[in-house]
Order: structure tokens, then sequence, then C-alpha cells
């Protein structure tokens, strides 16, 4: 987004003529800037269409399932910051709609454990061409990556069994974590 890369610049050049940061780490601020400023401008945006729709738990299950996921396991990352955001809403607002229309039994959420858990374990993760991993990074985003579906599928068990909530925001997390893990698959997620 042009905006974002402005103001990452803007503030870059302000940071380096008050003698912040050095010229030579002009980029990596940028690049750390942009990101920042990427991620800040969806979460807002997505909570304030969440707020809007009344639908506010919703979007922090499913973003906070799918975001901590992504961060280790990786996957596919659109070209453009309006294509990621249009894609991250999407998925929200389709899971919400099919889950309030749709009652989904307890086994066939186990069944979409399974399949996310089984995609985690054979792909997960995938690095980019933004963030290439070595073999070191691989294993230890492999391990969080096996170490969180684990946790996530036993978490939704144990609520389920607890009968702590209604199975509805379970199955928004299952949802999120399906969405996430089918971005790991070659089909989607392009092998560079």
């Amino acid at each position: 987004m042009k905006i974002i890369n402005f103001v990452a610049e803007s503030l870059v050049n302000r940071l380096i003529n008050s003698e912040v940061i050095n010229n030579d780490d002009r980029d990596i601020y940028q690049y750390g800037l942009e990101v920042f400023l990427s991620l800040l401008t969806k979460i807002v945006l997505l909570a304030t269409i969440a707020y809007i729709f009344n639908i506010m738990i919703e979007m922090t299950i499913f973003a906070s399932t799918f975001f901590i996921l992504r961060i280790n396991a990786g996957g596919y990352h659109a070209k453009t910051f309006l294509g990621c955001f249009i894609a991250t809403a999407i998925f929200i607002f389709l899971t919400v709609g099919i889950l309030k229309i749709i009652s989904i039994p307890f086994y066939l959420t186990l069944i979409l454990l399974s399949i996310s858990n089984t995609l985690i374990f054979l792909y997960a993760p995938v690095d980019t061409e933004n963030k290439r991993l070595t073999p070191k990074e691989y294993s230890i985003y492999r391990r969080r990556s096996l170490k969180f579906a684990a946790l996530f599928t036993l978490g939704v068990i144990i609520i389920y069994l607890a009968r702590v909530t209604t199975l509805y925001y379970c199955n928004i997390g299952v949802f999120a974590f399906l969405s996430e893990s089918i971005t790991l698959t070659p089909l989607i997620n392009k092998k560079i």
C-alpha cells in the first residue's frame, strides 16, 4: 500500500535526520515499519468491520487462531496488502456466516481438526521469498507448529467436553485452523 510505504519512509527519514538511527540501516527500519503499519491497519480495519457487524468475538477467535499458526507455519501470502486484507475478511465472514446457519456436530469438528493436523504435519513450515528458512529455523518452526496444533486440538476437545462454551466458538477457531493449514499445501502455496 503506497500510503503505508510513504508513512514508513517519512518516519525513517525523521529518525535518520534526528540521528536516532544510522542511514545504513534505512532499509531494515523501513521494512519493519511497513510490516508493522500494514498489520496495524489490518487489525484496525478488521476490528472496525467486526464491531459494525457485531462479530468482534468471532473475529478475535478467528484472527488469533489463524495468525498464531501463520507466524509459525507460514503459508500462502497475497501479493498486495489489499489482496491480503480482502482474503482475510472473506475467510472470517464466510466462517461466521456458515456457522451461524449450520450447526457443526462435534464429530465433524474432529474430522476438520484431523485434516488440519495432517496438513500441518505434512507441510509445515513453508518458507516464502521474503522469509527463507535455514535448516535450524525450519526445525524450530516445525516444532512450534506441531506444538500449537496439538495444544489447539486438545484445547478444543477439553472445551467441548467441559461444556465451557458452545461448539460455535470452538468451530470458529477450527475453521481458522483449517483455513491456515490449507494455505500450507502445494496446491495453494507454490513451492519456491
